[in-house]
């Protein structure tokens, strides 16, 4: 948690210093939002015995939300909060994420970035946590002025490290890499 805020303040010190609220550029700000499907590669690994076992983690259901400030015509920075969840154990991810994104042509953009994932099961007492990365492209159809419709696919990396939640007496990590695939809506002002 200490993380999510020292990360969330330094983004809001970076912005505040270079960009005055009254000059602010809203031509240039973006918000995304989008709905996806998750799968997980999902091996588990006990680091006392150092042994893999299969893990079923199933596939889920999420959601992608964002904003990102284009400070060159091609380039944009985007940071937001990616919602990921699983229909095999129950277990939300969850967690900030920071993108580069790069826009070579007007209806691609390629993008790549790290994400501070923390892992809940929702029906038992583990959690965890861990640095992660994405990297991926979406596809715009604009809509009007203000309105694209976008498709996504991205690469989810993260092994997690695994807790108990009253005692920490698991020591394994659980790998919550894959692929989500998303739709969604991008808002130009």
């Amino acid at each position: 948690m200490k993380k999510l805020i020292f990360l969330s303040l330094a983004i809001l010190l970076f912005v505040s210093i270079n960009v005055s609220a009254q000059d602010f550029p809203f031509s240039n700000l973006e918000l995304v939002g989008e709905l996806s499907y998750n799968t997980y590669d999902g091996f588990y690994r006990d680091k006392s015995t150092s042994s893999y076992d299969e893990y079923d983690i199933g596939s889920g259901f999420g959601v992608r939300a964002g904003g990102q400030y284009w400070f060159h015509e091609d380039l944009a920075l985007e940071t937001g909060l990616d919602i990921a969840n699983s229909s095999g154990d129950k277990s939300r991810l969850f967690g900030p994420y920071g993108f580069l994104v790069h826009k070579p042509v007007n209806y691609l953009s390629i993008k790549g970035g790290f994400a501070y994932y923390y892992l809940d099961f929702i029906n038992e007492a583990s959690y965890g946590h861990s640095l992660g990365y994405l990297y991926g492209g979406n596809y715009h159809y604009n809509l009007n002025k203000n309105i694209d419709i976008t498709l996504s696919t991205y690469y989810r990396s993260s092994l997690i490290d695994m807790k108990k939640k009253f005692a920490n007496d698991i020591d394994a990590s659980l790998n919550m890499s894959g692929f989500s695939f998303s739709g969604g809506v991008t808002y130009h002002f």
